[in-house]
């Protein structure tokens, strides 16, 4: 009942929730099972790399808890507009808002300008615009490290035609390889004032990324 009535009057995606912090300092994993379900999955969410970092078997359990409980969550997407396309220079950036799935935090990063690979060899003069995905929360940090298998998605929305172009890889993020993309997502000459590509007066194009989780877990 307690639990209930702390549901309905606080806010769990916050980072200052005590009784959550409570149940995980106690390392009782009987206890985190039976009260698992009442826990809204933010608050989960917000201490899961918090629970991880304690490396002990009550961790490993807690998590593995934690996934079940998130399985039916088993994919996340948003959405993100870079402004003023044409002012970056290669390899500047522009940050999406994160996302959460498995626990973990992921977001899309953009250069509308390219990276340093996406640029002509002779000239040295942007040629594409490259994009990917990060996972922006590691809780180990131990060289064995790696996210859960996911697989994810990225697009960019024509304001023209209505049509999209999508790209979509599997992979498994690891310490050494935290993002994944393409460095040559869409060439630049084909971003004119007529294609749709982007939002007349602004220079503003609009993404969307989908991360899935592509092995929930067997609970």
């Amino acid at each position: 009942d307690l639990i209930e009535k702390r549901a309905g009057a606080r806010d769990f995606t916050t980072d200052d929730w005590p009784l959550l912090d409570a149940v995980v300092s106690i390392s009782d994993i009987d206890l985190f099972r039976e009260l698992l379900p009442a826990f809204p999955l933010e608050a989960l969410h917000c201490r899961a790399s918090r629970i991880a970092e304690g490396g002990t078997e009550f961790a490993a359990m807690a998590m593995k808890q934690l996934a079940c409980r998130a399985a039916p969550l088993a994919s996340a997407q948003n959405e993100f507009i870079v402004e003023q396309f044409w002012s970056y220079k290669v390899g500047e950036y522009a940050r999406s808002g994160a996302v959460m799935l498995c626990g973990e935090e992921f977001g899309l990063l953009v250069f509308p300008a390219g990276t340093k690979s996406s640029t002509e060899a002779s000239s040295g003069q942007p040629k594409s615009m490259s994009a990917f995905i990060e996972i922006r929360s590691r809780p180990f940090s131990g060289d064995g490290w790696q996210s859960q298998s996911i697989s994810y998605e990225i697009s960019v929305s024509n304001l023209k035609t209505g049509k999209d172009i999508t790209k979509t890889e599997a992979f498994t993020m690891t310490k050494e390889e935290p993002d994944r993309g393409w460095t040559n997502f869409l060439d630049r000459s084909s971003i004119t004032g007529a294609s749709g590509w982007l939002c007349a007066g602004d220079d503003a194009m609009k993404f969307k990324f989908r991360i899935r989780w592509t092995n929930p877990p067997a609970c």
